[in-house]
């Protein structure tokens, strides 16, 4: 889970329209996951098309949701966004100095993030901007034998900022096997369009 410090340059105004953004979001997804959940199960990904506030940059931009992966965050998500319904719908104001209510814009904009493949930054926040992409790979082996290799990540090509975060953890490995936590074929500078 992010830490709420980072939220430091952050002003109450940005918080709450924040806020709303996961509370209205995390409605729309949990909403549409239990209409169309045997759907969306048979289907590999659901394309969306998300608008941001000027709080979180103003950016539209297009996610490929993954079902499953709906189906492992719905219950945190749920949860998290009943205890911002005060903010989200307007009934309060955001209290920068809550910090179960900082804790909880963290969790469920971590849970979007996953779920929308991209970085959600509020306006003076010292991070990376809305729309950054952000790959996440956790892989748990039992054991690794042989020559069995094993990559966290494999990827192409990266051009500009990205959140890459990976993780694996093994319980035996031996002979020649190999673990890799990312690996990239080429890094470069963002490309700019002519």
């Amino acid at each position: 889970m992010a830490d709420p410090v980072t939220l430091i340059g952050v002003g109450a105004i940005v918080l709450a329209e924040g806020i709303r953004f996961c509370y209205d979001q995390a409605g729309e997804l949990l909403t549409g996951w239990r209409e169309r959940r045997t759907a969306r199960r048979a289907a590999e990904t659901e394309a969306v098309t998300v608008t941001t506030p000027d709080a979180l940059g103003g950016k539209t931009f297009q996610a490929d949701v993954d079902p499953a992966l709906v189906d492992q965050i719905a219950e945190p998500l749920a949860r998290v966004r009943g205890r911002l319904a005060n903010v989200g719908d307007g009934t309060l104001d955001a209290d920068l100095s809550d910090q179960q209510l900082l804790s909880d814009f963290c969790t469920a904009r971590e849970l979007l993030e996953q779920v929308y493949g991209v970085r959600l930054t509020l306006t003076g926040e010292p991070a990376m901007a809305t729309g950054t992409p952000v790959v996440r790979s956790h892989l748990q082996i039992e054991r690794l034998t042989g020559r069995a290799h094993a990559t966290g990540a494999d990827i192409d090509e990266m051009n500009g900022p990205a959140t890459v975060d990976t993780g694996i953890t093994v319980g035996t490995a031996d002979g020649d096997s190999r673990l890799e936590g990312v690996h990239v074929k080429r890094m470069g500078p963002s490309r700019r369009e002519p």
